[in-house]
């Protein structure tokens, strides 16, 4: 999706249609949630943060695997850094085709995640996955998750 809006010109038309489905979220419901987001899916996975941040009486922790392929693709930077303000946010970036840079405060990788980082995260008693990304991304997502692991795609 991202390469095909970055291809578009001025006065080009498209069509849009979604999204599809509903959430089903109970505060407190499970432990920890883990969210994978590549790319632009970060736009869904930014509502659910939003929602569980501002419900003072949700304990949920919240994990946020953001893959990019490099800084320049690391969308909504200044409202991710506002939400590890929160007790109960954390986030890590994946950089699959940067080399370097300092990214202050961030706890940033300069690696495509591994299966093996999926599946610890995957382990954590009473929690659930939300992934959103490519076609690709959430297939090899899904495919490294632990078997019993509940996942909302």
């Amino acid at each position: 999706m991202s390469q095909f809006i970055s291809s578009l010109t001025v006065g080009d038309q498209v069509s849009l249609r979604g999204p599809y489905g509903q959430l089903e979220y109970a505060p407190n419901s499970h432990r920890q949630l883990n969210l994978f987001a590549c790319g632009t899916g970060i736009a869904p996975i930014i509502n659910i943060i939003r929602m569980i941040l501002a419900d003072e009486d949700d304990f949920t922790r919240l994990w946020l695997c953001f893959s990019c392929r490099n800084r320049s693709e690391m969308y909504l930077l200044d409202l991710i850094s506002d939400f590890l303000t929160y007790w109960n946010f954390k986030c890590t970036f994946y950089l699959s085709d940067e080399i370097h840079f300092h990214p202050f405060e961030l706890d940033v990788r300069f690696q495509r995640i591994a299966s093996s980082e999926i599946s610890e995260l995957t382990l954590v008693e009473h929690s659930y996955a939300f992934i959103c990304g490519t076609e690709s991304y959430e297939q090899f997502m899904i495919a490294n998750c632990n078997s019993e692991y509940k996942i909302f795609e």
